[in-house]
């Protein structure tokens, strides 16, 4: 009788590494998602970075990162601790597109955190090429025009968004 393992076992070196790997780094990526529901943000990006180490293409543990670069709710981030959650979206988003989580973190880094309205700008209309249908990066285009004083291209965006969802 076939042991359940036997297609382990016969496997080259290399993948029974990765296998393991794989495995070893879901644990990782667990602990540090633990450690930031304990608030416990250096453990947690510790954790993470490992993990990323491992599988740089591991969109969870970037997503820790992201989240943990940031302090607290009722803190401001510093310049540096921003631009850190802002790589680490900017990963996630290359990774996972569909994650408007990590579009509305990046967007609102940019604009709200960093002052790269421009940038925001453009990060905002890669988001609306990814879901088109969220009204969210519509809104947050237009509020960064408004700040920035470009009322009438704030209407031309708005007014560029109902002529798609027309079509």
């Amino acid at each position: 009788m076939a042991s359940q393992f036997t297609p382990f076992l016969d496997a080259s070196d290399t993948k029974k590494k990765e296998v393991i790997n794989r495995f070893s780094n879901g644990i990782i990526v667990d602990n540090a998602i633990e450690a930031l529901e304990d608030d416990n943000r250096e453990l947690a990006l510790e954790h993470a970075r490992k993990a990323v180490k491992i599988d740089p293409e591991h969109a969870d543990a970037w997503r820790v990162i992201s989240d943990a670069s940031l302090p607290g709710l009722r803190s401001q981030p510093t310049l540096k601790q921003a631009a850190q959650s802002l790589a680490a979206a900017k990963k996630v988003v290359a990774l996972q597109p569909d994650d408007l989580g990590m579009w509305v973190r990046g967007g609102r880094l940019l604009s709200d955190e960093l002052g790269l309205y421009m940038e925001a700008l453009q990060w905002w209309q890669d988001a609306r090429h990814q879901a088109p249908n969220e009204v969210t990066p519509i809104v947050e285009q237009a509020a960064i025009l408004a700040d920035m004083g470009l009322y009438g291209d704030c209407l031309l965006y708005t007014s560029d968004a109902a002529d798609e969802e027309d079509s």
